[in-house]
This record gives structure tokens, C-alpha cells and sequence, in this order.
């Protein structure tokens, strides 16, 4: 099963979680580019190794603070509603 958007690992970081993502279908673009990626999501091993990468060189309060601020901003209800009235405008102006 796949997930099309991301959405778990986006609120995950919002609530300053390490994610390790892969950088496959949308994710990358969904967490902007902004996590701990591993290249191939089949691999266990290559998710293994980035695991206790993460583990020994935990991440800041202050870096997963600064990655929860920029994609809270970027996914607010009020970001994504001006987004929605402008994709809208645009489609009336047609």
C-alpha cells in the first residue's frame, strides 16, 4: 500500500519527530526536502543504516523546530485556502 501525498511523515515533523523518509513518489517534495532521506524504499538494509545514522547524530531541538515552523507554515489551513482561491481565480479568469 502506498500513501499519495505523505501526510504522515509532514505531521510527524510538525510535531519535531526525526523522520527518515525515501525520496519516492511524493515525498520529497512533500516533506520539501527537509528530512532524512534514503534512496531506495525497498531496501531494509539502506533504511537500517539511516536509522542509526539518525540515531548517533541526533538532530537539534532547534533543527526540528526550524523543519516543524517551515512545513506548518507551508501546510497551514490558511496557506492551503489561499492556494484553493487562487487556483480557483485563475480557472474563473479562463
Amino acid at each position: 500500500m502506498q500513501e499519495g501525498f505523505g501526510r504522515t511523515p509532514v505531521e510527524a515533523a510538525i510535531c519535531k519527530v526525526p523522520v527518515i523518509s525515501t525520496k519516492e513518489t511524493s515525498l520529497l517534495e512533500a516533506t520539501m526536502n527537509e528530512v532524512f532521506y534514503y534512496q531506495n524504499g525497498t531496501d531494509e538494509e539502506e533504511l537500517a543504516k539511516k536509522i542509526v545514522e539518525v540515531i548517533n547524530d541526533k538532530p537539534s531541538k532547534e533543527m526540528l523546530e526550524k523543519i516543524a515552523n517551515k512545513l506548518e507554515k507551508e501546510y497551514s489551513e490558511e496557506n492551503i485556502a489561499k492556494k484553493y482561491i487562487k487556483l480557483i481565480e485563475k480557472m474563473l479568469e479562463k
